[in-house]
């Protein structure tokens, strides 16, 4: 039970801080920062996916590992939607694209898109996280 405490804990401060940046995309695009927002929207996904590899006792020091975990935990066994594999690539190129690109800009509806679809993978997580009571509706990181 002790165990099953601290991973609740846990979980609640990565979806926190999955939320937290969320809203720093957020104020990114208000703020004309598309290449930020992109790439807080993407951290916020990988926040959650660590997060729901952790419940199977799962931890990676990648980010290749991390997708390449959530993909086969998650998606393969369709626990999730496989369609959500476009969302966390595009994610991920959009990222790479918005800390490590110069001449390739991002624009207000890429950063939308990266928003959304980081929020949409934000709501399956929690969904997720809260039907296997690992996640109280009033602890941080619930909405």
């Amino acid at each position: 039970m002790k165990g099953d405490r601290k991973l609740a804990e846990q979980l609640a401060r990565m979806m926190n801080k999955a939320r937290r940046a969320l809203d720093s995309a957020a104020r990114e695009i208000a703020d004309d920062n598309f290449d930020f927002s992109c790439s807080r929207s993407y951290y916020a996904a990988f926040y959650c996916m660590e997060g729901l590899l952790l419940t199977k006792g799962l931890t990676y020091s990648k980010h290749s590992a991390v997708l390449s975990g959530f993909s086969e935990q998650f998606l393969k066994t369709n626990v999730f939607d496989r369609q959500l594999s476009k969302r966390i690539t595009r994610l991920f190129r959009d990222r790479q694209l918005g800390d490590y690109g110069f001449d390739v800009p991002l624009d207000c509806a890429q950063a939308q898109q990266c928003l959304e679809d980081a929020k949409d993978i934000y709501s399956k997580t929690e969904e997720y996280l809260s039907k296997a009571k690992l996640l109280d509706a009033g602890k941080p990181g619930s909405s």
